[in-house]
């Protein structure tokens, strides 16, 4: 028998249940597929999928640092990220985070030593989730 790779983020996966109307009107976007509707999560909501301890130095700086980018996030549009709540726009500003700022590999490393390192997410692997 195979291994079975996981969605850590995935609704099945973090004990929510997706309303009838929710599960036949997912879209193809792998961000909105794991939240309800358009409603975009809050930065709490966000660091418990992500598998960030909040009990733990790293998982408070992650939550500041995640607060303070989205409050001086500013689109080429001229919107902060804290307004943003289409799913194009919200890729763009996490790709930036993640990727331009470096934070997914901080944050999800492969290191299994890193005082950072999860067992459910590493960002090398996950990146596209």
């Amino acid at each position: 028998m195979g291994s079975e790779t996981r969605d850590p983020i995935a609704p099945e996966n973090t004990g929510r249940r997706l309303s009838n109307t929710a599960q036949s009107s997912r879209s193809a976007s792998p961000i909105q597929d794991r939240t309800l509707g358009s409603k975009v999560p809050g930065v709490a909501v966000l660091r418990d999928r992500l598998d960030v301890p909040d009990d733990t130095d790293n998982g408070k700086a992650f939550y500041h640092i995640l607060l303070g980018f989205r409050a001086t996030y500013v689109t080429g549009g001229g919107l902060k990220g804290t307004q943003l709540r289409d799913w194009r726009s919200l890729e763009k500003m996490a790709y930036v985070f993640l990727d331009e700022m470096d934070h997914g590999p901080k944050y999800w490393p492969d290191n299994r030593d890193a005082p950072t390192y999860s067992e459910k997410l590493q960002y090398s692997k996950h990146r596209d989730l």
